[in-house]
């Protein structure tokens, strides 16, 4: 029996959240060990409420932990732990080195790069499985059948929270009882995972022009000027419809932000963190592929997901996506029309 797990995933938003069923299904395996994971700053307050992490440890390598002396005081604060076990999903050489350099005496990863090398036990990658699939996989040397567990994510929200959101709705002027209350968030961390901003612009008008409720904007800092371009862009047909589209693109913590979005009607949104969000709190969502595929494991995992996508043999590009399209095109998100969106996010209001 395990007295202390650790379980690492140091990428982003999304990552973690996609994490959280290898959580819930050691929980369940080991119902008394104490659970810790190591993520970065940004996603640890998604699991701030979660039930299945006991302790949550701080990875900030652009910050406090960079630099090579930064790096071996973290080692030495996780060897002081004395984790019996690590699983880590995190496919990153820099991370199993760290795991290793702990000397934490049971260490289970994926089989791929030159970070196998560091793994005791090395989980087959499959690329055709959810990436939820996946990270429940490096039970396997541990239990004969981890496929048996849920893939659901989690994303436990507090009143605290919900009352957090619903005061930034309040102070913006946004009219709750104004329905549908529909949520675009616009960005991504890769520019060619971006659908083109001002079709967000003329679906924006186009959602109030047919339904008369309110669109809110939504991202982090770095999404501001982009949720301020695509707002400018804007051609409404009046003043009401113009105070019905609220930018709240930067004013929002990532609880804030859960709890906002899980009051939406619908989420709109490219292949990004805030989908996950979504798909974590079972909110109806239409989400834009571009220079990605679900394919690779990364599709919302949500009964009431629409994919927007087009076909073509350059697709997909990497593994995340790109900062420039290698063709030159960008033809993954260009041949996305503002009807190919306006259509899911009429099948889904519909329902």
């Amino acid at each position: 029996m395990f007295q202390k797990i650790l379980v690492v995933q140091t990428a982003f938003i999304g990552d973690v959240l996609l994490t959280t069923p290898l959580l819930k299904a050691i929980r369940r395996v080991y119902p008394y060990t104490r659970v810790s994971i190591l993520v970065l700053p940004q996603p640890s307050s998604l699991l701030k409420n979660n039930p299945d992490v006991d302790e949550i440890l701080i990875y900030d390598k652009r910050g406090s932990h960079k630099g090579i002396k930064a790096f071996f005081t973290l080692v030495k604060e996780i060897r002081e732990r004395e984790f019996d076990l690590v699983l880590s999903p995190h496919r990153s050489l820099r991370t199993a080195l760290l795991l290793s350099l702990a000397g934490i005496p049971k260490r289970i990863g994926f089989k791929s790069g030159l970070a196998r090398y560091f793994y005791h036990h090395r989980v087959p990658f499959d690329p055709r499985k959810h990436e939820t699939e996946r990270n429940i996989s490096l039970l396997a040397p541990l239990i004969l059948t981890p496929n048996i567990f849920s893939k659901e994510l989690s994303l436990p929200l507090t009143q605290k929270d919900q009352e957090a959101g619903l005061h930034l709705l309040r102070r913006a002027g946004v009219d709750l009882n104004r329905k549908p209350l529909i949520g675009i968030s616009p960005g991504s961390i890769w520019p060619t995972k971006r659908w083109i901003p001002e079709r967000f612009s003329e679906l924006s008008v186009r959602l109030l022009h047919k339904y008369h409720g309110t669109v809110l904007l939504l991202g982090s800092k770095e999404d501001i000027a982009l949720c301020q371009t695509i707002s400018s862009h804007c051609r409404f047909d009046s003043e009401s419809q113009r105070r019905s589209l609220v930018n709240l693109a930067g004013q929002t913590t990532l609880l804030e932000l859960a709890a906002i979005i899980d009051r939406c009607d619908l989420f709109m949104t490219n292949d990004s963190g805030p989908m996950h969000i979504a798909a974590a709190r079972n909110i109806p969502t239409v989400a834009i592929f571009g220079s990605t595929v679900p394919a690779q494991g990364y599709a919302p995992l949500h009964k009431r997901a629409l994919i927007v996508e087009k076909t073509l043999s350059c697709r997909p590009c990497g593994k995340h996506g790109r900062t420039k399209c290698p063709k030159g095109h960008f033809l993954c998100m260009k041949l996305v029309t503002v009807d190919d969106v306006l259509g899911a996010a009429e099948k889904l209001l519909n329902l």
